[in-house]
């Protein structure tokens, strides 16, 4: 499974729309998510053994990102994912308030 199938599992029982990116037209709350870095973790008989994936989550509400943002992070870190850092942000443009929050998470690799 790679990492955004991942997320995507993951988050799916929030029933909150999520996307890669961005969400073409978007409801008042969703959640985005990418991954902005992947390195290799460690390796074994000169094979890449684990993976780690950087990624950063965003929700993105009219109203209030506090409490789905604490159920996001509760569900990733609840599975594996480690919390790096969390911001609060609000977007004059869109009048959308966001909370931004980076994990990692490191994969396991079968080969």
């Amino acid at each position: 499974m790679n990492i955004y199938d991942l997320i995507e599992e993951l988050l799916a029982p929030l029933e909150v729309t999520t996307g890669v990116i961005k969400v073409i037209d978007p409801p008042e709350t969703y959640i985005t998510y990418f991954q902005y870095d992947e390195g290799s973790a460690g390796f074994v008989d000169d094979k890449e053994a684990r993976t780690i994936y950087f990624i950063q989550v965003d929700v993105w509400s009219k109203i209030d990102t506090f409490s789905l943002g604490k159920q996001v992070q509760n569900i990733l870190t609840e599975n594996g994912f480690i919390r790096r850092s969390v911001f609060h942000d609000y977007e004059e443009d869109t009048e959308l308030f966001r909370q931004g929050m980076r994990f990692y998470y490191t994969q396991n690799n079968n080969n």
